[in-house]
């Protein structure tokens, strides 16, 4: 049920980097990690392609923990030298 309504609410609001959080974040829970992953490469490619713009860094770290790392697509960090 919870994740219709974020289904919905990301709909009304395509954009809202909080919705589609809660949305991943519902979708891990519920133990559906391909899908939360499927979920967040969309918005980052919809942020990039209408907007030109990465998710938001709290967006990146929250998907970091939820997911366990970086999902495919995310940028990787930099090296620090030694």
């Amino acid at each position: 049920m919870a994740l219709g309504c974020f289904r919905r609410a990301a709909e009304l609001d395509e954009f809202r980097e909080a919705t589609r959080l809660a949305m991943i974040e519902a979708m891990v829970h519920l133990g559906n990690r391909r899908a939360a992953i499927a979920e967040y490469e969309k918005l980052r490619g919809l942020l990039e392609a209408e907007l030109g713009v990465e998710p938001l860094p709290e967006t990146e770290r929250a998907i970091q923990q939820l997911l366990g790392g970086a999902p495919a697509g995310a940028p990787k960090a930099a090296a620090i030298p030694a």
